[in-house]
């Protein structure tokens, strides 16, 4: 320890007293004693700049170049690239524009805080289901329209008062007619019964009233679109001295359009009339038209309808038909167009008529348009025979039919021979169907309605036993019917087997098969209407023949006995066999001793129209009229 005290004493003076002075001029000490001292970089020993030449005691190799824009508002400087550490501006300050921030993205103003700058906000309807919807509008104000579209023409079917725009769907009578200077209003309300065949009327139909002009020809007077609701029309008078309208009184066609056609419906009024009257008022309850389809086969039938015609004249009817040959009704009236007569004049539905079409012709349909006959309608028919109507509108059984007078119905039969004859409980005819007519014979007068098919049966089969062997008779519009009790056969038959009727020179004119029941046999008279025979003639004698179906041979048979009538024919008689068996002689006829006429001179033949006789060998007479 002294010994370090020692050292220290020594060496002292010599670090004292030994220190240099500072020999660098550039040193801020500069010949002071000490270490050199130099200046901070860009900085004299003073510490002001070496360079600041803009005098901002930034030395100019310090200056930070950029935004020195540091005015704030709301705390937050203007300028958008405003730097804190710049000493120098340069002129690069950018600045938020009038409606985003420096980011371009957020508002400056958004009052309705909807990222929409109030700046930039388009006010308008922003409800696509408007109208006036605008895809730009940012902003509703209020202002969205929901106008009603429709017919704005007042002249259209379904124009609409309270539309605010036109939407082209306008729609105008199919008609056209006048406005003039006066009018009758005709109500239609929506309980009307609008029909045609059952079917109501529907929205967007046309309903026309119409008049007849001077040359009969029906022009509209008013016309109006069912909408389905309550309406009324307007049906226009002519003016003073003009035909633009109805006249007073006149009586109102009306119309309907639907489905691009037109059909002819009747009234019914609740109140006033179906004539025009200027300034009056009327009420519909009922506007309806029904239609039937009736077909009309070459050659014979029997027609009826459940309609009364619009146009009820049967020449009416039958206008565009052109195979009509003649048209005949129960009390021998008849219509013949080709030479000009006409003895029937209206279509009464209580009635059926009998008509000839030509024999080549393809057919013929007829639709029969008007007023519908309600199937119980109560029909008058006298004894003996009438041609009676069918009026159900669907076919039906005619046992059922028949029912309720089966106790004075002797027979009825159709136009093609078909018969039901409950007293031997024959029935080919099966049913009975609309548009037909039948022959009916009664021994009694008596009222009678048809039953409605809904309570009756419906037997949906034909007449399935077709001779084979003898060929079908011409059905020439008249008949006689022979009845053959099950009871009258003498000899043996086998279920197939066939009966023809023939005339005496030898035509066939009638054929049945046997079904094991008693059986009718339409036999077909002469029709007068053609030149050629082509059945039997009245008053003339008939003979039978049988084709035997398992032994394949015909076979004449004799009536030995008659219950009723005779072999002689006569149009709607009826003769009912007694016995009847086969005839082994095989007389096909009977033999002719002479032929005479009205002075009872002899004669090989008869002329056209001639009256004569012929005298048989068994001593019966038959006259002859040739047609």
């Amino acid at each position: 320890m002294k010994k370090n005290v020692i050292l220290l004493l020594f060496f002292f003076p010599f670090f004292f007293f030994s220190q240099e002075v500072c020999s660098d001029y550039d040193a801020c000490n500069y010949a002071y004693e000490g270490d050199c001292e130099y200046a901070v970089l860009y900085y004299d020993c003073n510490g002001s700049c070496v360079n600041d030449l803009d005098n901002d005691e930034v030395c100019d190799e310090l200056e930070i170049f950029g935004c020195t824009d540091g005015s704030s508002l709301d705390g937050n400087p203007m300028a958008c690239n405003f730097n804190p550490l710049a000493t120098e501006d340069d002129g690069s300050c950018l600045y938020p524009g009038f409606i985003y921030d420096c980011d371009g993205v957020t508002c400056l103003t958004d009052t309705d805080g909807d990222g929409v700058c109030d700046e930039n906000e388009v006010f308008g309807c922003n409800d696509s289901n408007a109208y006036n919807f605008n895809l730009l509008a940012t902003e509703d104000d209020d202002s969205c329209w929901y106008p009603v579209f429709g017919c704005l023409n007042p002249l259209a079917g379904n124009y609409n008062p309270y539309a605010d725009l036109d939407d082209d769907s306008c729609v105008f009578s199919p008609w056209i007619f006048n406005s003039t200077d006066c009018n009758m209003t005709v109500l239609i309300p929506n309980d009307a019964d609008l029909l045609i065949d059952d079917y109501n009327l529907e929205f967007g139909d046309w309903i026309g009233a119409f008049y007849k002009d001077e040359n009969n020809q029906l022009l509209c007077g008013g016309a109006v679109m069912w909408k389905e609701e309550t309406t009324s029309i307007a049906i226009w008078g002519a003016e003073n001295g003009l035909d633009n309208g109805f006249q007073n009184n006149e009586e109102i066609t009306w119309k309907v359009f639907q489905n691009q056609s037109e059909s002819i419906l009747i009234p019914e009024f609740n109140f006033g009339s179906n004539t025009y009257n200027c300034n009056g008022l009327g009420g519909l309850e009922e506007l309806s038209v029904f239609n039937q389809e009736i077909y009309f086969p070459a050659g014979w039938t029997i027609f009826s309808s459940y309609i009364i015609p619009i146009d009820n004249d049967v020449e009416k009817i039958f206008e565009n038909i052109d195979d009509l040959i003649i048209i005949k009704d129960q009390n021998g009236d008849v219509f013949w167009p080709s030479l000009g007569i006409n003895q029937i004049g209206g279509v009464n539905f209580n009635e059926g008529y009998i008509v000839k079409m030509d024999y080549e012709s393809s057919g013929n349909n007829l639709v029969l348009s008007g007023e519908l006959i309600p199937s119980d309608t109560e029909i008058i028919f006298n004894a003996g025979w009438n041609i009676i109507s069918y009026l159900n509108r669907e076919s039906a059984p005619v046992e059922d039919m028949m029912e309720s007078i089966e106790q004075d119905l002797i027979i009825i039969k159709d136009e093609d021979g078909l018969i039901y004859w409950p007293q031997f409980g024959v029935n080919s005819m099966i049913n009975m169907y609309p548009g037909r007519g039948y022959q009916i014979k009664l021994n009694t007068d008596l009222s009678f309605s048809y039953p409605s098919v809904s309570s009756a049966r419906f037997f949906d089969f034909g007449n399935d036993l077709q001779t084979t062997h003898y060929s079908n008779p011409k059905k020439t519009g008249e008949n006689m019917t022979i009845g053959i009790p099950i009871s009258s056969w003498d000899c043996p038959l086998s279920l197939g087997d066939e009966i023809a009727v023939f005339s005496n020179d030898g035509h066939l004119v009638g054929s049945q098969i046997f079904d094991g029941k008693s059986m009718a046999i339409s036999i077909w008279g002469n029709d007068f209407s053609t030149l050629e025979k082509d059945g039997i003639d009245s008053g003339e004698y008939f003979y039978f023949k049988l084709w035997d179906n398992n032994l394949k041979e015909e076979k004449y048979l004799k009536v030995d006995s008659w219950i009723e009538g005779s072999e002689f024919y006569y149009p709607n008689s009826i003769s009912i066999t007694g016995s009847i068996s086969i005839n082994f002689n095989q007389i096909d006829e009977k033999e002719i001793v002479q032929k005479f006429d009205l002075m009872g001179r002899n004669v090989i033949s008869f002329n056209e129209n001639q009256i004569g006789f012929i005298l048989y060998k068994d001593g019966s007479v038959y006259k002859k009229i040739k047609q």
